[in-house]
């Protein structure tokens, strides 16, 4: 459940960042050893899930403290969303990174590590 509070947090404020409307994606995969690498990640594999939007961007400045607790640039907003979210994936284990261009579209990108399980199915004939 707290995975699904940080996902639902990136896509309202991917929503609120294009009142004019836009497209928000979001994209899953497996992260390189390259990628990881690049990203400070402690080894290991990794998941990646990014939410890209069409909005205006985060300034360069704006982007250095959206994580801090309480700050907010919305007048109605509580400045709690990613900073509750980098939390939840700090508590996982994972690591959430912002890309941005003011007037451009912002792009989150979260890793969190793969947990590898194996199912066994054990078929039932009857013969």
């Amino acid at each position: 459940m707290q995975l699904l509070q940080v996902f639902s947090n990136l896509a309202i404020n991917a929503v609120q960042a294009m009142p004019d409307g836009g497209t928000l994606r979001v994209y899953g995969d497996n992260a390189s050893d390259d990628e990881c690498a690049q990203r400070g990640l402690p080894t290991g594999t990794y998941v990646k899930v990014e939410f890209s939007d069409e909005g205006n961007g985060i300034s360069e400045e704006d982007q250095k403290r959206i994580f801090v607790p309480f700050f907010t640039t919305k007048t109605d907003g509580s400045g709690l969303g990613l900073a509750s979210s980098q939390l939840i994936v700090t508590k996982h284990d994972g690591q959430i990174f912002v890309s941005s261009t003011f007037g451009h579209g912002t792009t989150f990108t979260v890793y969190l590590p793969s947990k590898a399980r194996t199912i066994n199915k054990q078929a039932n004939m009857i013969g």
